[in-house]
């Protein structure tokens, strides 16, 4: 299964922030995660709206996180972005239901613990 491009540059956004909880330009983000720094502004609304980030304004501001990492689940991301979208006839059968189970109990935090364990 494949994360659709706004649910996936959500999440790497947010665990971008996540990773060191300082406050990044969306320029830096743009430049580090490859992701166009007009798609960041327009992804960091919805965000923002749902208060998982905040923006600092000023030359030396940009966006961090504004609640811990453990508290931000990938349901959270998916509701602030408009949902998760499965692929045409993946619904089938409860998976949305499971899939949606799955998505409230991980969070920023075990995605990024996760990650280190890989490296």
């Amino acid at each position: 299964m494949k994360l659709n491009a706004k649910m996936d540059y959500a999440l790497r956004i947010l665990l971008y922030l996540a990773e060191d909880g300082s406050t990044r330009s969306s320029a830096d983000m743009s430049r580090d995660l490859a992701i166009s720094r007009n798609y960041i502004v327009l992804l960091m609304q919805p965000l923002r709206d749902a208060g998982m980030v905040e923006s600092i304004p000023g030359k030396r501001g940009g966006y961090r996180l504004a609640i811990p990492a453990e508290q931000v689940t990938a349901a959270d991301v998916a509701e602030a972005i408009g949902g998760f979208e499965l692929r045409p006839g993946a619904s089938a059968g409860g998976l949305s239901d499971v899939l949606d189970g799955f998505l409230r109990i991980v969070t920023l935090r075990s995605l990024l613990d996760g990650e280190r364990k890989e490296r």
